[in-house]
């Protein structure tokens, strides 16, 4: 370990006087630039030889650590194209894979170890996460102290977290069990959250990050009704925010009788600009999401279920109706869709059909945007889809006449 710390404190331009090697006195900057350069050495290498595959996991990984490093987002590109591999080359990719990991490990390790505020956590654990994943024996001990201390805490998905995740580099002793019971804690701990007006927070970090900068990892919020009782059906509201998202529901739907959700954005490791998101891939993170939603809050009706978009919101509403095989609009049948909607061109005849047993509100500005608006209310009409249109004068946001009508429109269509 002694040999490796001095390697890597020569790389980083430290001097290493005889028993005194110590990562603590190198600066949070350097030691996430020398990583940044370790990762994208081996990226570029990957690039040369077709293993592209491999070398957008590094890019993702290397924006993680430095978000504006230059040699990363210049392989986006390159990377993006398919790439063929021989065998020989992906022997070679796990030999300096390992030489990598032998000098960011001890890095990453330091990162974690370095003062933060207990709502950073989500992003220090990656950098444990990330050590444990290049040299588990760096890590192990670190990682198993971390994991004991957040369950000691009660802290259930920190905890959780962290035992699904490390768990893929190093053997936990009953796994299962220990993460059955964290979620069983979970649950109880949300059942006594769960009273009239109350809110809680259901996370999912095996799902990863967010879009958002701050490398958050995915989950929602819920809040109940004010009149919240376990005993009857609520109608669903979620909420699908513009540019980065939110995981917060907004307020459109306030005293109206809805349980109220809001769902963030995932990350794209192919653009990691913070409003892209995935569109073939964002129903394979909101299926599990919502599918748990269904097993805290039983009592959800099954079909009365609004879904509120407001531009890259509106884009994500039209990405789910297209890339789901109907299996979002079968439970959501009540869409919003405001300022956006560019998966639309996108839905077959399939969906149209299956759209035929919804509603569709369409609203937009007197701008561009309005004008493309119009022309898809136009088409859903046409396509014999319960279809209606707001053009309102104004910007590029929620103004309080789309509010009151979307409002007006959620009493008619689905009661409240």
């Amino acid at each position: 370990m002694k040999l490796i710390l001095h390697s890597v404190l020569l790389l980083l331009g430290c001097a290493a006087a005889p028993g005194r090697i110590d990562l603590a006195d190198v600066p949070e900057t350097q030691l996430k630039q020398q990583i940044a350069d370790q990762l994208a050495d081996l990226a570029e290498w990957c690039s040369q030889r077709g293993l592209n595959e491999q070398g957008r996991e590094l890019r993702e990984e290397i924006l993680f650590v430095d978000p504006p490093n230059r040699r990363a987002r210049a392989l986006l590109v390159p990377l993006s194209r398919e790439g063929n591999p021989v065998s020989a080359e992906r022997q070679a990719f796990r030999e300096r894979q390992t030489s990598t990991g032998r000098v960011v490990a001890p890095l990453y390790l330091e990162l974690f170890a370095r003062e933060h505020r207990p709502a950073q956590n989500a992003m220090y654990d990656v950098y444990l996460l990330r050590a444990l994943q290049h040299k588990p024996a760096v890590a192990a001990a670190v990682f198993e102290r971390t994991w004991k201390t957040a369950s000691r805490d009660n802290d259930w998905s920190r905890a959780r977290m962290l035992i699904a995740q490390g768990g893929r580099f190093v053997p936990i002793r009953d796994e299962r069990t220990l993460l059955a019971r964290l979620d069983a804690a979970q649950m109880q701990e949300i059942r006594r959250q769960s009273v009239p007006g109350g809110s809680f927070v259901l996370k999912f970090p095996e799902l990863g990050p967010t879009v958002k900068k701050d490398y958050r990892l995915m989950q929602m919020h819920v809040v109940l009704p004010e009149d919240y009782s376990p005993l009857r059906q609520w109608p669903l509201y979620i909420s699908l925010g513009g540019g980065g998202g939110s995981d917060r529901p907004n307020r459109l739907a306030a005293g109206l009788g809805f349980v109220s959700v809001g769902l963030p954005y995932p990350r794209n490791p192919l653009n990691l600009d913070q409003a892209a998101f995935n569109p073939f891939t964002l129903w394979s993170y909101y299926k599990p999401m919502l599918a748990k939603l269904d097993r805290v809050l039983p009592n959800l009706h099954p079909t009365n279920r609004v879904v509120f978009g407001f531009s890259n919101g509106a884009n994500a509403i039209t990405a789910l109706v297209a890339f789901s095989d109907t299996q979002f609009t079968k439970q959501y049948r009540f869409l919003i869709i405001h300022e956006g909607g560019m998966h639309q061109s996108r839905w077959s005849d399939e969906v149209w059909r299956d759209l035929q047993s919804c509603a569709i509100l369409y609203s937009g500005g007197d701008k561009a945007a309005g004008r493309q608006i119009t022309s898809m209310h136009t088409q859903a009409v046409e396509k014999n889809v319960d279809a209606e249109l707001l053009i309102f004068a104004g910007r590029h946001e929620v103004t309080k006449e789309v509010r009151d009508t979307a409002r007006a429109w959620i009493r008619r269509k689905v009661g409240g």
